[in-house]
């Protein structure tokens, strides 16, 4: 249909970004403020985040990371593995999008993560 964007990220069942998706829906983070600043906080630093050299440099995404989530709760097990995941995850949405359609996909994808992961969707 003219006009849609297709949710790629589950495109291709075999790509790294399908792999971490799955992976990030699995993490049972029921803390929905905690996701929600999750999306706040890549939305506030997309700037630097879709940096071409960010974006190919995975050490400056883990800096970035390890700056942006260096409180007591980024050290609870479940939430230090969803943030790693994602942090894999950005990068490995360049793989099936454009640039300029990444960002959507990635905000696409988190708020899928956040919505079934959530403490009042039994």
């Amino acid at each position: 249909i003219a006009g849609e964007e297709s949710f790629k990220i589950t495109d291709n069942y075999s790509s790294t970004a399908y792999a971490l998706f799955k992976s990030m829906l699995r993490s049972n983070i029921e803390d929905g403020e905690f996701l929600s600043a999750v999306i706040s906080h890549l939305g506030r630093d997309w700037s630097l985040i879709k940096n071409k050299e960010m974006a190919t440099n995975p050490d400056r995404l883990h800096h970035l990371f390890a700056n942006m989530y260096n409180e007591p709760i980024h050290q609870q097990e479940a939430i230090k593995n969803y943030l790693n995941k994602l942090e894999y995850f950005i990068p490995a949405t360049l793989e099936i999008n454009r640039q300029d359609k990444q960002e959507n996909q990635i905000y696409g994808s988190l708020r899928i993560v956040k919505f079934l992961n959530r403490e009042d969707n039994d």
